[in-house]
């Protein structure tokens, strides 16, 4: 595969793209509900690169997205989009 990414909870995420690795360390937040933080996690790190966006920015924004709603308790928290 040409991507390959771990998601690692709190400890972050890594990812590994055309052969280069990336990581990236999750903010600390309080888990009130993780249902929807993959999927966050997933989508904002797709979109981010689909638009172009340099790896290690793509995957800093998936793992703040998925940490936001993972602390916020909703699947859609505001400031998400």
């Amino acid at each position: 595969y040409q991507l390959a990414c771990v998601k690692r909870g709190a400890e972050g995420a890594v990812m590994v793209l055309d052969g280069i690795e990336y990581r990236s360390i999750a903010a600390p937040v309080d888990e009130r509900d993780p249902t929807g933080a993959g999927d966050a996690f997933d989508g904002v790190l797709l979109g981010w690169l689909a638009s172009g966006r340099a790896p290690e920015e793509a995957l800093d924004a998936a793992c703040r997205a998925g940490a936001l709603v993972a602390g916020s308790g909703s699947t859609w928290p505001e400031g998400a989009a």
